[in-house]
């Protein structure tokens, strides 16, 4: 099955304000405005490269056969230095005419150096071999400038695998990106910098994030409840709004199933964030997740009065912050009993 390629973008999502329906008796939360990342203020101000577009349909696709990542061989005479770095799900802010654009997949990085140890090392020879072979197999060079000094100061703290290994996307670096589309897989980027001692290469293959957290029973919330006073769901929401997906949806069933099992048990629905963006707009989030469980809970017949709702943000979190695991630990709804 092909694997259709997005217009790879970054938005500007401006926040307004929720309204309330009166005659359906419950909260309804206008999902469009909601966001864990940025304000249109902040965006002019702070960070250029939230303005950028980069369109991946602007270039060709490769009919060339990539194989498995990390799809090829190094140029004779060059070996890594340490094992590379790899990981299967992360993010990699990808060096775009002088932009960083943060996108997520699989990801490799590893320094470059002469096979034999000595210092010999050129790097003139290894971009220009990476270069012949990449655009002689269908590839795109999409980038050859600096990081500016802008797009730095306004990553910077969300790029968290900086000062690691063959870590790039400091300020001044003078970085080569490369696009490979492929008709029947994810797009590839392959970034390049370095010097005559080394070279840093990173690659990301696109791939969606996979929830491997599964929804928790309505035993086990008893239990949770029973034992601990409190119960530490992973329900899942779509992408920066407060609406529930089928399996949340699903994980909200299991909480009025242990409601109901236990006809005097009273809850509090607690929502939580992770930190990325501005806490102002995780606290609102995790209000109006608190709030959309809440709304479905009372759909499914438990009373109001067993119930209250709150939102607390990205300030009690139970992981760190520096890990898409982590963050997704710290996505929570937490039902604690009153």
């Amino acid at each position: 099955m092909k694997i259709k390629l997005a217009t790879l973008s970054i938005i500007v999502t401006f926040i307004s304000i929720l309204s309330c329906k009166n005659e359906a008796q419950k909260t309804e939360i206008d999902n469009s405005i909601l966001t864990d990342t940025i304000t249109k203020e902040d965006t002019i101000q702070n960070n250029p490269s939230a303005n950028f577009t980069f369109d991946i349909d602007n270039y060709e696709i490769s009919t060339s056969d990539w194989g498995e990542f990390p799809f090829f061989e190094l140029p004779e005479g060059t070996k890594y230095l340490n094992p590379p770095k790899i990981k299967n799900f992360d993010v990699l802010y990808i060096p775009i005419n002088g932009n960083l654009v943060p996108m997520e997949g699989k990801v490799f990085r590893a320094y470059v150096k002469s096979e034999n140890g000595n210092n010999d090392f050129s790097y003139t020879y290894f971009t220009k071999s990476m270069n012949d072979f990449i655009i002689s197999s269908g590839g795109h060079l999409v980038s050859d400038t600096e990081i500016t000094k802008e797009a730095y100061e306004a990553n910077k703290s969300d790029m968290i695998y900086l000062g690691e290994d063959a870590s790039i996307g400091y300020a001044g670096q003078k970085v080569k990106t490369y696009l490979i589309r492929r008709m029947d897989a994810s797009p590839i980027y392959i970034v390049i910098t370095g010097d005559n001692n080394s070279a840093y290469l990173n690659i990301l293959e696109i791939k969606e994030f996979e929830q491997t957290i599964k929804p928790t029973s309505a035993s086990q919330i008893e239990k949770d409840l029973t034992n601990n006073g409190k119960s530490i769901l992973n329900i899942n929401f779509d992408t920066n709004k407060a609406t529930l997906k089928a399996d949340g949806k699903s994980a909200v069933h299991e909480i009025t199933l242990a409601l109901k099992n236990n006809p005097a048990l009273k809850i509090s629905i607690n929502g939580h964030t992770d930190n990325a963006g501005i806490e102002s707009n995780n606290m609102q989030l995790s209000k109006n997740r608190a709030l959309t469980v809440y709304n479905e809970v009372v759909s499914q017949g438990i009373s109001k009065d067993r119930l209250q709702h709150f939102g607390f943000g990205s300030q009690k979190p139970i992981a760190e912050n520096t890990s898409e695991e982590g963050k997704a630990k710290n996505r929570r709804v937490e039902l604690i009993k009153i």
